[in-house]
């Protein structure tokens, strides 16, 4: 075990009774209050060099480590300032000894710091001292003076201006800036700074000044150039004609047709250029052409040249066509399920007569009857579009329609003789009787296949 303690006015870390393994190191921390420092360091009841860390190394045995602390020895910084500026912080400063401690020494405006005073002897003027590592009483002092002024001297032409005009001071070691300024329609001409010409500009700038200075500026008209526009027919471009314009400047045109006309040509100093409802010379140097003539818009939906018109028209047409073939289509569709929903209608009503009268004559004209009528609906139906079966229809119902009854036995079937798969007319078996047709329509070979049942079960009454 390693026992630590330590006195008032600071701290050791860790600090009680601490087990370490032998062989390993333990390390303290001891930290003084604020203004004061360690005293003394005793370990294992022995003094040692006071110090703010102590390692004990290869613990073999127990020890014990104690610290006590004392004040630290102050010392203070006496400062002060003559007039027109200031020091800070102003006064007696009161500092631990090894600290440090700065001052900043601020001159009024228009005044620098004359001298710098540091414990009796002057040294380099600034605007900031510091004194590291205090181990002792101190005296800080500033003084300050006027700086030098130095005047510049501005003029201006006519036509212009310059700013601030006149008779200028200014501080040394400070800048001035003068802005020139032309009136419109003139440029700087000239620019003369202490009697030598400079770059013509529209700013100047006095930088870290210690002398006086003269400035002015002259200006002259800027020189124009002529920009001349002209509109044919059926249009106009605005401005029409001579414009003046300033050199450097920029000037904007707008071409505008008559309407139903387009502009076709846009020609600037002779060269035909993209055609476009605005054009703009810019930083204009010389005088400048520009004209627009104008042609009629192409009529709408032309014929049946070739462009885009004549393009949309065609697909125009085409989805027209596609649309009516759909429509027919569907109305062939509805036709046919009329027809079919007719005749439905009229065989379960022919079968009700067969079971409820039994009589054979009344329903066989009534079959005739349907049937005759299936004949006028399918040709006024099929000759609009030939109805496609589908697979799963070809195999449920063409099986079925390809049978037909022996006449005089009930319920025994005979196979068709024809195997045609063109449409065929009637068949008559060998009594007479059957009638097989084979047509592509479904709708045709439903009611024919029907008709002949319904005309084979009557006939074997």
């Amino acid at each position: 075990d390693i026992v630590s303690s330590a006195g008032v006015n600071g701290s050791i870390t860790p600090t009680g009774t601490t087990s370490v393994f032998e062989g390993y190191n333990q390390t303290y921390t001891i930290t003084p209050s604020a203004g004061f420092t360690v005293a003394t360091l005793t370990v294992d009841g022995a003094p040692a060099t006071a110090s703010t860390t102590y390692m004990f190394i290869n613990v073999t045995a127990p020890h014990t480590i104690d610290v006590t602390f004392s004040a630290l020895p102050t010392h203070d910084i006496v400062s002060s300032a003559g007039a027109n500026g200031s020091i800070s912080p102003l006064g007696t400063t009161t500092v631990f000894e090894g600290s440090s401690q700065t001052y900043t020494i601020t001159p009024g405006a228009g005044f620098t710091v004359a001298t710098l005073t540091i414990d009796g002897a002057t040294t380099t003027a600034s605007t900031t001292y510091t004194f590291v590592n205090v181990l002792a009483p101190h005296t800080i002092m500033a003084t300050f003076s006027a700086l030098p002024t130095h005047d510049i001297v501005a003029i201006a032409g006519v036509n212009g201006t310059i700013t601030p005009v006149g008779t200028t001071t200014v501080f040394e070691g400070s800048s001035q800036t003068y802005t020139i300024t032309p009136s419109v329609g003139f440029g700087v001409a000239s620019l003369t700074v202490d009697g030598v010409s400079t770059t013509s500009s529209t700013t100047y700038t006095f930088a870290n000044v210690t002398a006086s200075h003269t400035i002015s500026a002259t200006f002259s008209a800027l020189p124009t150039h002529t920009i001349v526009s002209s509109a044919g027919a059926n249009g106009s471009v605005s401005p029409l004609g001579t414009t003046t314009v300033l050199e450097g400047s920029n000037q904007a045109y707008s071409i505008s047709p008559s309407g139903g006309y387009a502009i076709a040509t846009l020609t600037v100093d002779g060269v035909v250029t993209t055609p476009s409802s605005t054009y703009t010379f810019s930083n204009v140097l010389v005088d400048h052409t520009i004209s627009a003539t104008f042609s009629p818009l192409p009529p709408s939906g032309g014929g049946g040249g070739s462009g885009g018109g004549s393009s949309s028209k065609k697909k125009t047409a085409l989805s027209e066509q596609a649309l009516l073939d759909s429509l027919m289509k569907t109305l062939n569709e509805l036709k046919l399920k009329v027809a079919f929903l007719i005749a439905k209608r009229d065989a379960e009503k022919l079968a009700s007569l067969i079971v409820v009268e039994k009589q054979k004559e009344i329903a066989l004209k009534k079959a005739e009857a349907i049937k005759k009528e299936i004949n006028e609906v399918e040709k006024e139906v099929l000759p609009l579009e030939t109805i496609k079966i589908n697979k799963e229809m070809e195999t449920l119902v063409t099986p079925a329609l390809k049978e037909t009854f022996t006449p005089g036995v009930t319920g025994k079937k005979r196979e068709a003789q024809s195997t045609t798969s063109e449409a065929e007319g009637p068949h008559t078996s060998s009594t007479g009787e059957v009638i097989y047709y084979e047509v592509k329509s479904f709708f045709s070979v439903f009611i024919v296949g029907f008709i002949s049942t319904i005309v084979g079960f009557f006939s074997a009454f």
